[in-house]
């Protein structure tokens, strides 16, 4: 009471001389910057002087332009600045080793009657008659009650092990939570987070809504448990969650805003010191959120490539390994830590070690095709380097739960050994001749040469395109044809070889037993497999498939990636199918038509003035390389399509992905039209509606705004587009 009373006095003493009023740290409504305070505020009948304190890395520095200003709260009024007190406009001001310092900025006198006032795009709703108050900022009763509402809502208990029979389960679980002091000036209304299924490697986004009053929620499909994070206002929290469960997270503003600065230095990652965790599985994510170690850097990691050589690199990288399995014990013997808790925890460890050993191959095999000459990098790599699987227990399901399992088994299944391509005995029915004399089709003297002389040295794909096009138009389309017909489903279809091989492999070379992870690469390959087959083989290969799989929740999952892809409008008894003549299996038509909600309203307005074409769209960003280097492939093959009466081009990128200078330039340079730069809360709706976590992503749409491919391979443009073309007239 005291306190309060001097603070008092001193505020009516200080607005009472010389006519003016003084605002010591005035309270706020929501601050955006995550580097400016206002710390007074005076007002005179002459001026206004902010003092804005900024606080940054020493050595950096903060400007102040000719055009910031202060904004009445209520009328949107603008004052603009008049100077700033010892520095110039535009100046670069040096932080000092205190990492703080503070500015004087003079403004015209504000009218009177103000009450509140926004600081540029930085503060809004300065108070000019209250002080800020250093309690923390609590959770209003209403949203205590939701949170507690939802928790109650949960009829399911964790699972106690990883080893339970419940570990397999297809039940969404829910993500809920509050954000403290948030405010829709904060310039964001959705959170996301990147979900898939690792089993059989589909994408499917989910946004997380946050309402006005900071509540956010979403419901969030899986299958087993696992650690993933909220992507959220350029900030990543992560959390551990299981099938049947719900979660709270209470997060802070204010860690929104050092993230930011953590950001920006790019120094290590910034740990949420405010965030509470409410549930049954609060304790995990407590451990998860508390236990860190140091981020691999992957900047140095490719540098040293050149120069080290694979044992060094064996040693080093085991050394780092022990020292954090050493962090890991330590944290573990000093907290109360549950099993579970301990297998997430080593698991995510083991798995980012693994994966830091296959990037090694693959970063080294690159920089050795650009320096052929460099000696270490010519060093041959033996079996034993792949000791370090050893480590792991590929049949535990714990191994599956943190996210960076996601990351591992991607670089599993693509390691060179392994991911051996069998080459088929190609025995078409008729020879090419045959093909010509049977279709009576009459071929040059020119292509008679031509056909004497391929058997010449072709060094690349590309050279083979460039030789092809020396014959006469009728000898291509005949070649064509003739390989769509006789060869193509030769070399498409599936067989088991692949696997004979690749489990030789794993036997052989990597010394590991039958395992559940090799299960799931057989399952992530299936849709590639069966995707250019026809139903008949497919589920031939299936058939095979699946005997070598033993667990149940696996075989599933493939039969609903088969039946997804050709599906069986017979309804028979299991035993009847497999021996069903599958020659006679129909297959229905996709549906093509777009759910009705706010994502396919925020698509439908974009894709509006271009209906009545085909549309071919493109999500990319100036920030994603392969999205950059298609684009510029397709420069001269969008130019023969220009004004074409059936098809055109979309493009379609976020703002935090796509900075505006470098996309003008960049869309200027490449003669982009029908573009658009989208807020990221409408790219996080596509992403959740077209499913696609990574870009460059494409869909094909209908004149009538209908999806014709979901999954378009772009790369497949010149081969196709005359069919879409034909098919959707």
């Amino acid at each position: 009471m005291k306190k309060a009373f001097t603070t008092l006095l001193v505020i009516l003493i200080t607005t009472s001389l010389f006519g003016q009023k003084v605002i010591e740290y005035p309270d706020y409504e929501v601050k955006r910057s995550s580097i400016y305070d206002v710390d007074k505020i005076e007002l005179t009948e002459t001026e206004t002087r902010v003092h804005v304190r900024g606080t940054i890395i020493p050595g950096w520095h903060m400007r102040f332009r000719k055009n910031d200003f202060l904004k009445d709260y209520k009328t949107g009024k603008e004052y603009t600045i008049i100077k700033i007190e010892n520095h110039e406009f535009n100046e670069k001001i040096l932080i000092p080793e205190s990492g703080t310092k503070t500015v004087v900025l003079v403004f015209p006198p504000l009218d009177k009657g103000v009450k509140k006032v926004d600081f540029k795009h930085a503060v809004y709703g300065i108070s000019l008659d209250k002080q800020r108050s250093d309690k923390p900022k609590e959770v209003p009763k209403h949203v205590t009650k939701w949170i507690e509402d939802e928790l109650n809502k949960v009829t399911d208990s964790p699972i106690i092990d990883f080893n339970s029979n419940e570990f397999f389960k297809q039940k969404p679980a829910k993500l809920i939570g509050y954000i403290k002091e948030y405010d829709k000036r904060l310039k964001f209304e959705t959170g996301i987070v990147y979900q898939g299924n690792n089993i059989t490697r589909e994408d499917y986004p989910i946004v997380v809504q946050v309402y006005e009053d900071g509540r956010f929620e979403a419901e969030i499909p899986l299958i087993h448990p696992e650690t993933n994070y909220l992507s959220i206002n350029k900030s990543t929290i992560d959390y551990y969650l299981e099938p049947g469960q719900t979660l709270a997270i209470i997060l802070d503003a204010e860690d929104f805003r050092k993230n930011a600065i953590s950001r920006m230095t790019r120094s290590s990652r910034y740990k949420f010191k405010n965030t509470v965790f409410k549930g049954p599985l609060a304790e995990i994510n407590n451990h998860l959120m508390n236990f860190m170690v140091e981020d691999f850097n992957y900047r140095a990691f490719k540098e040293r490539i050149k120069n080290q050589t694979p044992t060094e690199f064996r040693e080093e990288h085991d050394a780092t390994f022990k020292a954090n399995k050493n962090l890991l014990d330590t944290y573990i013997d000093n907290n109360n830590v549950n099993n579970k808790t301990k297998q997430i925890l080593e698991n995510a460890l083991i798995a980012d070690y693994a994966s830091i050993y296959f990037d090694f191959l693959k970063n080294r095999a690159y920089e050795a095709k650009k320096d052929r000459l460099n000696a270490t990098l010519n060093i041959p790599i033996t079996n034993e380097y792949y000791d370090f699987l050893n480590e792991i227990d590929f049949n535990s399901k714990a191994f599956l739960v943190p996210k960076s399992f996601s990351k591992f088994v991607n670089r599993f299944e693509f390691s060179k050994p392994i991911s051996i391509i069998p080459q088929p005995k190609i025995n078409p029915e008729i020879t090419f001749h045959e093909y010509l004399e049977k279709n009576k089709i009459a071929i040059t003297e020119k292509d008679k040469n031509l056909e004497e002389s391929k058997n010449q040295k072709i060094t690349s794909y590309e050279a083979y395109q460039e030789f092809q096009k020396k014959f006469s138009k009728p000898y291509q389309n005949a070649l064509k044809n003739y390989n769509k017909k006789y060869v193509r489903p030769i070399l498409d279809k599936p067989t088991m070889e692949k696997w004979r091989l690749r489990d030789s492999v794993l036997k052989n070379v990597y010394h590991l037993d039958k395992n559940i992870v090799q299960d799931i690469t057989k399952i992530r390959a299936l849709t590639f497999d069966i995707d250019r087959t026809e139903s008949e083989s497919a589920h031939n290969y299936w058939s095979e498939l699946k005997k070598t799989i033993d667990e149940p929740f696996l075989v599933a999952q493939g039969e609903s990636i088969v039946n997804k892809k050709f599906p069986v409008v017979e309804q028979m008894a299991q035993n009847d199918f497999e021996n069903s003549n599958r020659k006679n299996i129909t297959i229905e038509a996709v549906v093509t038509e777009l759910p009705k909600g706010k994502a396919t309203t925020i698509f439908n307005d974009i894709i509006k003035p271009h209906k009545g074409k085909i549309l071919f769209v493109d999500f990319w960003a100036t920030s994603c390389a392969p999205c950059i280097a298609t684009i510029k492939k397709m420069k001269e093959t969008r130019a023969t399509y220009k004004n074409n009466p059936d098809i055109d081009f979309v493009f379609i990128t976020p703002t935090n992905q796509s900075p505006e200078r470098s996309y003008k330039g960049f869309v200027k340079n490449q003669d982009l039209v029908n573009t658009y730069r989208i807020p990221v809360d409408d790219f996080n709706y596509l992403r959740q509606l077209f499913k696609f976590n990574g870009i460059p992503k494409y869909v094909v749409i209908a004149k009538n705004g209908e999806v014709i491919d979901d999954d378009y391979k772009m790369y497949e443009f010149t081969s196709t587009v005359d069919e879409i073309i034909k098919k959707n007239k």
